[in-house]
């Protein structure tokens, strides 16, 4: 059965033998939404059995499943996919689906194959579950948007953070970094200073650790260079818009690629870490600075909270690299920082060939309602706040590693993330994850002292034009327009 435009459902409570659904169109006047008849249309029939297909998370799955049976007289069934395998076949699957749980990264490829539907409007503007007037700006915006409308409704995602410890920054007469300027002194104090002791005498951590494994190398040049080409009105950062030509080789790429490089020499082996190894390293005392983010799901339960650690935005930069004019200095009134989103997380959409298109709806506007995702989402090392109202209890999302202090500098991050006008995300187009694969091996072979930057730079977009030419650049120019609601 194929999904109708923007059905409304209705559902009578489940003491009730059957359930009745209206169906109308609305929307909430800030998201587009789906549009539906004109005319109202009453279905009365018994809710049925679901099936959800989750890629790459096995945790929320059963939590929602539990949820879903304790509160209604059907039951969902979870179906776990492999992301690597539904890339490489298409996007397709081979069940019969209702609803799909995926990266938002994905939505344009879903998007592009018609694999998900439109979220109704009625959905969208759902104040008891969807509540999306609660939701942070990326969660009702950004991560679940392609073309200017909603293809999905979120749950959740991590933001890239920088966490330091307080006593080493005071034991080096050093303030909280706020550019990468700034990052790159502490670093080089750090390596200059070999030892460092606390006011106690203690011996004091010097290490400074990024994530490089599980293709986190090329998220962290991303990180880096953020700031760098991302500006008020500037919107071709990683291609032309036009022609696609990629602009990885150009100064900014190889300016940010020479400083990372600078700053971690040439990496070894075993400092090929996880984003779980940074975190859980930070928080156990044994590194000074790391960029990473906090989430209970990662194992912490024989961690003692520092008082010493602190959570703030990821260093900006006071100056942008615009193609035309070169280097410029960012207005006064704009901040340095350009936080990168969008490489983690999770969303929910109608799958297009689902069997009971009417019943899906009511599952998707349930998902992401704050009692249902506040049981679900924490323990997913791939999901993050994305209510305003997490926020009032962020430790629930960081876990007790993180002091309850710590915790609510990371709420004030992804406050001030969500609330900056400037921010950056990979496009979300068609060949995504072999762009970005490119990248992560030019970075590492940069990293490891293989090559130099420019001429790993210039390997990889070598590498991303044969991408865009066996894809058409055509067709990947207005994806990226699409992936940028232009």
């Amino acid at each position: 059965m194929k999904l109708t435009k923007s059905p409304s459902i209705l559902v009578l409570p489940a003491l009730l033998l059957a359930i009745c659904w209206t169906l109308s169109d609305c929307n909430d006047g800030e998201q587009p939404g789906g549009t539906g008849p004109e005319e109202s249309e009453v279905v009365a029939r018994a809710l049925p059995d679901m099936t959800v297909a989750i890629v790459g998370d096995s945790v929320v799955g059963p939590i929602f499943e539990r949820q879903w049976a304790a509160s209604h007289d059907s039951k969902i069934t979870i179906v776990d996919v492999n992301p690597e395998e539904f890339i490489a076949g298409d996007f397709e699957l081979a069940e019969q689906v209702d609803v799909i749980i995926y990266p938002p990264a994905m939505i344009g490829e879903l998007v592009s194959r018609r694999r998900i539907e439109e979220v109704p409007g009625r959905i969208w503007s759902d104040t008891e579950h969807v509540n999306n007037r609660e939701l942070l700006r990326h969660s009702r915006r950004t991560l679940v948007t392609f073309k200017k409308s909603v293809f999905a409704v979120p749950l959740g995602s991590p933001v890239a953070s920088l966490m330091y410890r307080q006593d080493v920054l005071d034991a080096i007469d050093a303030g909280i970094p706020q550019s990468w300027e700034e990052f790159d002194r502490v670093v080089s104090k750090l390596v200059d200073a070999q030892t460092i002791r606390g006011e106690g005498g203690q011996d004091l951590p010097t290490d400074v650790q990024l994530p490089l494994a599980e293709g986190r190398a090329a998220q962290m040049l991303l990180v880096r260079v953020a700031p760098y080409v991302r500006a008020r009105g500037q919107t071709s950062t990683i291609f032309d818009r036009d022609t696609m030509d990629p602009l990885i080789e150009s100064e900014p790429f190889v300016r940010a690629l020479s400083e990372l490089k600078t700053i971690i020499r040439d990496v070894q082996p075993d400092e090929i870490r996880s984003a779980e190894e940074v975190f859980l390293n930070i928080v156990s005392g044994q590194s000074a600075m790391a960029i990473c983010w906090p989430s209970a799901a990662f194992p912490q339960d024989d961690i003692d909270a520092l008082d010493s650690i602190g959570i703030t935005r990821i260093p900006g930069s006071p100056d942008y690299f615009n193609p035309r004019d070169g280097w410029l200095e960012r207005p006064g009134d704009d901040s340095p920082h350009v936080d990168v989103i969008g490489f983690d997380g999770l969303v929910a959409s109608l799958w297009s060939d689902s069997p009971n298109a009417l019943a899906a709806h009511e599952l998707l506007r349930w998902l992401p309602a704050k009692m249902n995702s506040v049981k679900a989402c924490p323990p997913s090392v791939n999901s993050g706040p994305f209510r305003a109202s997490h926020l009032g209890n962020p430790q629930q999302w960081t876990g007790k590693a993180v002091s309850s202090a710590a915790a609510q500098q990371y709420a004030d991050t992804l406050r001030a993330c969500n609330e900056a006008s400037v921010s950056f995300i990979f496009p979300r187009i068609p060949g995504r994850m072999e762009y970005l694969n490119a990248l992560n091996e030019a970075v590492l072979s940069c990293l490891k002292g293989d090559v130099e930057p420019e001429e790993a730079l210039k390997n990889a977009a070598d590498k991303w034009r044969e991408i865009t030419n066996s894809r058409g650049p055509a067709v990947q120019s207005q994806a990226l327009k699409n992936s940028q609601g232009i």
